[in-house]
């Protein structure tokens, strides 16, 4: 099964890729922590440390990031990794940041998404963990994400009947 492989698919993936079973993992956070940024998704793990993931479908969307004034700079952000379709991989490899990962999305022939850890992001030394309220508020704001991530979830479906 051949399709693009859009955000909502890549979303997909890293929840599974990253553990959202044992990670507080939110999508869209663009307010409620004081990032000068908005985080596509934003991996926290039991220690309080995070990983950015930049989610890119495009090629026009991957040379639109090196455009951003605020590089993914935040001293609770450890890692910074980009996450894009298989088809991007070289030209991602090209374009992203020295210090991000690399992630690529692939599709199994049943239509699964999965990904690929094509390259390891470097940590940022000065990086500090997430306070407990800083945890507690991003666990509130996956809760209100939860209802737009479902519905874009049910539109990316009824695309592809």
């Amino acid at each position: 099964m051949s399709r693009k492989i859009t955000t909502v698919h890549i979303e997909e993936a890293l929840f599974r890729h990253f553990n959202v079973r044992r990670n507080i993992i939110v999508p869209n956070v663009y307010w409620g922590l004081g990032f000068s940024h908005e985080v596509d998704m934003l991996v926290c793990y039991p220690s309080g440390y995070c990983t950015e993931v930049e989610i890119k479908v495009s090629k026009s969307d991957i040379l639109a990031d090196k455009k951003k004034k605020h590089g993914h700079n935040d001293e609770r952000i450890r890692y910074l990794y980009f996450a894009v379709p298989e088809l991007l991989k070289e030209y991602a490899l090209e374009h992203i940041p020295e210090n991000a990962g690399l992630l690529i999305v692939k599709e199994w022939d049943d239509g699964t998404t999965f990904v690929e850890d094509v390259r390891k992001a470097k940590a940022r030394k000065n990086a500090i963990p997430l306070t407990e309220g800083e945890r507690i508020q991003l666990m509130r704001l996956g809760c209100m994400r939860l209802h737009r991530w479902a519905k874009d979830k049910i539109k990316c479906l009824e695309a592809q009947r």
